[in-house]
C-alpha cells in the first residue's frame, strides 16, 4: 500500500512541474490521472479490508475516505477514460 500511495504521489508531482505549454502536459496529467485513480480505489479498499466490517460504517472515516475516493476517482472522467485519451 505505501508503494502505491508514493508512485502515485510521485505521477502527481512530475504532473504537477511540467509547464502547462509543454507537448507532455497532457500526457503526463492523463498518466497520472489513470494511475492515481486506480490506485487510490485499491488502497481505500485495502484499508476497509483492514478495519473489517467497521471499516463500512460511518463511525470510521475510513468508510467515509472510500465513498469520497470513489467519487473522485470518477469525477473529471474515469482511469480508462484517461488511459483510452493517452492510446489516442
Amino acid at each position: 500500500m505505501f508503494v502505491a500511495l508514493e508512485q502515485a504521489r510521485s505521477l502527481m508531482l512530475k504532473a504537477a512541474i511540467v509547464d502547462r505549454d509543454d507537448a507532455g502536459f497532457v500526457r503526463g496529467v492523463l498518466g497520472a490521472k489513470a494511475y492515481v485513480a486506480d490506485a487510490a480505489q485499491r488502497l481505500a479498499e485495502e484499508a476497509v479490508h483492514l478495519h473489517g466490517g467497521m471499516g463500512v460504517t460511518d463511525e470510521l472515516p475510513v468508510g467515509r475516505g472510500l465513498r469520497r475516493v470513489m467519487l473522485l476517482a470518477r469525477l473529471f472522467g474515469s482511469a480508462s477514460e484517461a488511459r483510452v485519451a493517452l492510446a489516442a
